[in-house]
């Protein structure tokens, strides 16, 4: 799974375990392997697929390719 840059629609919270991010225009369920509250509009970068979870990261300005 290539890494692709997002940004979240709602708080991605572990401790919750809620989290969303939109890509291609579809919304996906999403958590984040560190133990760090990402807030809303924050832009990420999703790392893997979990069963119907991404898994993202903070994302580093590295990456520019949006969806």
């Amino acid at each position: 799974f290539s890494r692709l840059k997002t940004f979240e629609i709602q708080d991605i919270n572990p401790t919750l375990g809620l989290g969303q991010i939109k890509v291609s225009g579809e919304v996906w369920s999403a958590k984040t392997s560190s133990d760090v509250i990402i807030p809303k509009d924050t832009e990420v970068i999703i790392k893997s697929i979990d069963g119907v979870k991404a898994v993202v990261e903070l994302a580093d300005e590295k990456v520019n390719v949006y969806f």
